[in-house]
């Protein structure tokens, strides 16, 4: 059985979240964070979350680059039961600053927006997203 924290912030560009952790943190919230895929499944072999934050294009590893479809990858990997029960039932939140990419993926098929996946916009007002985060996390207390 795994520990079960709050959030993991999957994102490689640290600026993009360095806000909203902060505030997340100052409300008491457990967050981890990571900078790829390889990490965040380092992460996922020991630990259970409630909601992920993640950013469409991660690298697989630090010295590659980042890939259009990673950050959608990740979520089916977590979605398909791969790292367990808590996981499959988190709430995820998708990070990027094109909204036509997200559109796209949106429109695709590869991200279902519902009422356990929604899509954020990079350098959109911070607040609403932390509302979000907060209220899904005690949901799933």
């Amino acid at each position: 059985m795994s520990i079960v924290k709050d959030v993991l912030s999957i994102e490689d560009e640290a600026d993009t979240v360095v806000g909203t952790i902060a505030e997340l943190e100052l409300l008491g919230f457990t967050v981890d964070k990571v900078k790829n895929l390889c990490e965040a499944r380092e992460k996922l072999k020991n630990f259970s979350y409630r909601v992920f934050l993640v950013d469409l294009r991660l690298p697989e590893a630090p010295e590659l680059d980042a890939d259009v479809r990673s950050g959608v990858n990740i979520v089916q990997e977590i979605e398909s039961g791969n790292y367990g029960d808590v996981n499959s039932g988190c709430f995820i939140m998708f990070l990027s600053g094109q909204n036509t990419m997200m559109d796209l993926f949106v429109h695709q098929g590869d991200i279902k927006k519902g009422p356990k996946i929604d899509t954020y916009r990079k350098g959109a007002s911070i607040y609403p997203l932390i509302d979000r985060i907060e209220r899904e996390v005690k949901s799933r207390r």
